[in-house]
């Protein structure tokens, strides 16, 4: 293994994730950033890789930042003609914070939780 690939590797572990929460915890996207969530969803809980309420975290809802649901694959997230023009018009659209409301609508309907 090169030196260089021990950092991400470690980042992996349950231990590397957990510490990487801590570090985050109370820090935000600026309010003035447009920040949109892509979650695959091709699994039904996830995209066959990495489950949706690990994509949408409670910090990012807690902000309003936006969801919205890519019906791939891990694999096929970047490599699809559905995912670039998600892509492509979320790039080009406006991405303004949700409020509460529409926040648990579609964390209602994701994640099928409250």
């Amino acid at each position: 293994m090169e030196p260089s690939q021990l950092s991400f590797l470690e980042s992996l572990t349950k231990e590397g994730r957990e510490q990487s929460v801590k570090e985050r915890a109370g820090k935000n996207v600026p309010s003035h950033v447009e920040f949109v969530c892509v979650v695959g969803n091709g699994a039904g809980v996830g995209d066959g890789v990495v489950h949706c309420r690990s994509q949408w975290t409670e910090d990012l809802q807690r902000q309003g930042i936006p969801a919205v649901a890519l019906s791939v694959s891990h694999f096929m997230a970047m490599r699809s003609t559905q995912g670039a023009a998600l892509l492509a018009a979320l790039v080009r659209d406006k991405q303004p914070r949700w409020d509460a409301d529409k926040v648990a609508a579609v964390r209602r309907e994701l994640l099928g939780r409250r």
